[in-house]
C-alpha cells in the first residue's frame, strides 16, 4: 500500500514474468513514442533555440528517470529507449538545421549594419553633423561609392575651414594611412553640442539653462506676459498682441550661441523661411504673424494655441476614440496637402508636431520651416533618437524629399495613435532604421482589433516604401480618411434613429 505511484520499484532479483508486471506496456511505450514524434515534428521547429533545448532536455530527463530501473535487467528495457532515441535524434536534426539560417542571419546583420552606417552617416552629413558622419563612414569598405561620399564629406569640412579634418578624410579616401597612428582621430571626436544639435551649435547647456537672467525682449506691438519655455538656444514667451488683444507665442533664437561663421546663414534662412510660411493660411496650421531680429536674437511671432501635443495621446490608456483620431489626422493631412502645394515640406512630422486644442474641436500643425534650428528640433523631439522612429525611407537614405515623405511620417503617427505602438521598432537606432527601410510593418489590428480594415489599408498605402505606390498627395490620404469618418457618422446616426 506504500508503493510509489510515480515510479515503480524494480528489484534486481525479479524474474522476467515479475518484471513484466511493473514494466510499461507496449501500448504505453507507443503513446510516449507518438508524443515524442509529434513534439519533434510539429513543436520543436516552432520554438526558439533556448526553449527548444529546455523542453527537450526536460523530457529526456523525465523519461530516462522513469525507465532507468528496467533496461539494465531486461531486453524489454532496451525497447523502451526507442522513444528517447527519437527525441535525441529529432532535437539534433532541428538544431543542426538552424545553423545555415543563423549563419545567413548573421551575414545579413553584418551587411545591414554596414548599409545602416552609410545611411546614418549620410543623414548626419545632411544635417551638418560632420564628425558624427565621419564616425559612421570610417569603418566602411572603401569602394567607389563610399569614396564619392568621403570626397563630399571632405568638401564639407573645407567649407567650414576645417582643413586638417578634410585632409584626413582625403587620405582615407585614397587608401593612405587607413590605420596609421600618425592620423590623430581625436580631432573627429564629436563635440558635445553636435550630438544634440545641428549647424555647429556651441551651447553650454548647463550655463545657459541655469542662467537666471532672461534676455530682454521689447518687440514693438507686443507685450510680454511670461516666459513659457527655454529650449537650448533661445527663449519662448507668451505675449499679447497690443492691437488685437489676442495671446501670441514669441519664439526666439539667440544667434550668439552659434559659431560666427554660421550666424549669417542661420539668420538669413530663418527670415526667408518665415517669408514663405506667411503664405500657409490654413485653419489647421498655426499662423505665423510676425518675425524679425532684435538685439542679437531672431524671433517669430505665431498664434498661441491652448492645448496639448498629440504625443500625449499616443500612450496606451490615453488614446482618443477611433473617430476622433481619424477626424484629426484627416484634417492634418488636408493641411499638409495645402502646404505641399505651396512648396513647403515639414520634414519632421511626429506627434509633438501637432497641437490639439483644449476643447478638442481643432488640431493644428506647428514648427513648419524651423525644425532644422537646434533649439526647436531638440525641444520638440526630445532627442535625435526619437526623430528616427518617424522618418521616411528616403530621409534615412539622405535623398531629397517631397510631400510623400510627410505622408509616410503621418502614417506612422496614425498607426501610433490607433494602437499606442510604433510600427517600426528595434533595439537601437540602427535596427529601427533597417526596419523602416526594409521590413513590413505589422498590422495595426494585431494591437487594436477595433481598427477598421479600410483604415488598415490607408496605413498600408501611407507606409509604402516604394514612392510610386505610396499616396502621391496628402490630400488623397485625407480624402480616404474623411470618407471613413462620414461612414462612421452615418452608422451612428442610423443606430440613434433606430433606437427611438
Amino acid at each position: 500500500m506504500n508503493e510509489s505511484l510515480s515510479r515503480p520499484h524494480c528489484d534486481p532479483m525479479m524474474n522476467q514474468s515479475e518484471l513484466s508486471q511493473v514494466f510499461p506496456t507496449s501500448f504505453q511505450q507507443s503513446l510516449v513514442l507518438i508524443f515524442f514524434c509529434f513534439f519533434v515534428a510539429l513543436v520543436l521547429p516552432r520554438l526558439k533555440t533556448g526553449m527548444c533545448t529546455i523542453l527537450s532536455l526536460g523530457f529526456m530527463a523525465c523519461y530516462s528517470f522513469y525507465i532507468s530501473p528496467y533496461y539494465p535487467f531486461s531486453s524489454m528495457g532496451h525497447n523502451a529507449l526507442i522513444p528517447l532515441y527519437v527525441l535525441i535524434v529529432g532535437y539534433g536534426v532541428v538544431l543542426f538545421g538552424r545553423f545555415p539560417a543563423l549563419r545567413k542571419r548573421k551575414e545579413n546583420v553584418l551587411s545591414g549594419g554596414s548599409e545602416t552606417d552609410k545611411t546614418l552617416g549620410l543623414f548626419y552629413q545632411q544635417q551638418g553633423m560632420l564628425d558624427l558622419a565621419f564616425e559612421k563612414f570610417r569603418p566602411l569598405v572603401y569602394d567607389e561609392a563610399v569614396k564619392d561620399i568621403l570626397y563630399g564629406l571632405g568638401l564639407e569640412y573645407e567649407k567650414k575651414d576645417q582643413i586638417q579634418k578634410a585632409l584626413v578624410v582625403y587620405k582615407l579616401m585614397l587608401g593612405e594611412d587607413k590605420f596609421s597612428e600618425v592620423l590623430d582621430m581625436s580631432i573627429f571626436q564629436p563635440e558635445e553640442t553636435e550630438a544634440s544639435g545641428f549647424m555647429g551649435e556651441k551651447v553650454d547647456h548647463d550655463t545657459f539653462l541655469c542662467e537666471e537672467k532672461v534676455l530682454e525682449m521689447n518687440i514693438e506691438g507686443y507685450a510680454i506676459i511670461s516666459e513659457v519655455e527655454r529650449p537650448s538656444a533661445g527663449v519662448w514667451f507668451k505675449a499679447q498682441d497690443i492691437n488685437t488683444r489676442k495671446p501670441v507665442l514669441i519664439e526666439t533664437v539667440n544667434l550668439s550661441q552659434f559659431d560666427e561663421d554660421r550666424i549669417d546663414d542661420i539668420r538669413n534662412r530663418f527670415l526667408e523661411d518665415n517669408e514663405c510660411l506667411r503664405l500657409l493660411k490654413h485653419p489647421n496650421i498655426v499662423k505665423v504673424i510676425d518675425w524679425g531680429e532684435d538685439r542679437g536674437q531672431v524671433y517669430r511671432v505665431r498664434e498661441y494655441v491652448e492645448g496639448q501635443g498629440l504625443d500625449k495621446y499616443v500612450k496606451k490608456g490615453n488614446l482618443l476614440s477611433i473617430r476622433e483620431i481619424l477626424r484629426s489626422v484627416g484634417r492634418l493631412a488636408d493641411a499638409l496637402d495645402f502646404a505641399h502645394t505651396t512648396g513647403v515640406v515639414h520634414q519632421s512630422i511626429r506627434p509633438s508636431s501637432f497641437i490639439r486644442s483644449e476643447n478638442g474641436k481643432n488640431v493644428k500643425i506647428v514648427d513648419f520651416g524651423i525644425v532644422w534650428i537646434p533649439s526647436v528640433f531638440e525641444h520638440r523631439s526630445g532627442s535625435l533618437q526619437e526623430a528616427h522612429f518617424y522618418m521616411s525611407p528616403e530621409q534615412i537614405a539622405g535623398k531629397k524629399v517631397d510631400g510623400r515623405s510627410d505622408v509616410f511620417s503621418l502614417g506612422i503617427v496614425l498607426f501610433e495613435m490607433l494602437t499606442g505602438e510604433l510600427p517600426f521598432t528595434g533595439e537601437d537606432m540602427a535596427s529601427v532604421m533597417i526596419s523602416i527601410t526594409r521590413e513590413k510593418h505589422v498590422s495595426p489590428r494585431s494591437y487594436n482589433p477595433k481598427v477598421p480594415r479600410v483604415i488598415e489599408q490607408v496605413i498600408d498605402r501611407a507606409l509604402e516604401k516604394d514612392l510610386t505606390k505610396r499616396y502621391q498627395k496628402a490630400g488623397q490620404m485625407a480624402s480616404h480618411i474623411h470618407m471613413v469618418v462620414d461612414r462612421i457618422d452615418e452608422l451612428f446616426a442610423r443606430k440613434r434613429s433606430e433606437g427611438f
